[in-house]
């Protein structure tokens, strides 16, 4: 009997140590990535918003919305152009917040994640220019978490210029945002290119 009940403990640690690796269980207002938009939004509602804010214009498209959120100010999601499914292979949330307190925040939700993906494979990006402002006055912290089936989570704070909050409209911020391997692998290799 001793045995018996050992080796159900170990086969629920296993199941559960293999979960902690599967970015689909990891909710961002309720979604993760795997799941199809439309069980969250009308068909209409998505379609409105086909924004595609990178320099490739043919593969994913990317859905925002600020209605219904609990944690974030706004969740953006994105899908590939061609799926009539909707199925989302990014998304994140976003709120505003001081740059500082931002930094602090990360901290805590990075050990958070660390307890749920023992295995990820952490990349601390520090702080450094954001790509977009050329006066190389707005910050980024990141860090990132790649996950052994090649998904990843990202947690940053944005401290935008003067400049670009004028401009732009951008203020300061913290995401927290996680991604399939397919869409991972695009931002390295096309999205920007």
């Amino acid at each position: 009997m001793r045995i018996f009940i050992l080796v159900i403990l170990l086969i629920i640690s296993f199941q559960s140590l293999t979960k902690a690796d599967d970015i689909e269980d990891f909710e961002i207002e309720g979604m993760s990535v795997g799941e199809s938009l439309l069980d969250y939004f009308a068909k209409e509602e998505i379609d409105e918003i086909k924004d595609t804010p990178w320099k490739d214009k043919t593969t994913f498209y990317q859905f925002y919305s600020n209605k219904n959120l609990s944690n974030y100010e706004f969740i953006t999601a994105a899908y590939l152009i061609n799926d009539n499914n909707y199925k989302i292979h990014e998304i994140s949330g976003r709120s505003k917040m001081n740059y500082k307190e931002c930094k602090n925040e990360i901290v805590k939700i990075t050990s958070q994640i660390e307890s749920l993906f023992n295995s990820a494979s952490k990349d601390d990006k520090g702080e450094y220019n954001h790509r977009s402002d050329k006066s190389k006055e707005s910050k980024v912290r990141s860090i990132n978490y790649l996950l052994s089936n090649g998904s990843l989570i990202h947690v940053a704070c944005y401290n935008w210029s003067d400049e670009m909050t004028k401009k732009k409209g951008w203020t300061d911020k913290l995401i927290i945002a996680m991604a399939s391997k397919q869409y991972v692998e695009w931002q390295k290799n096309k999205a920007y290119k």
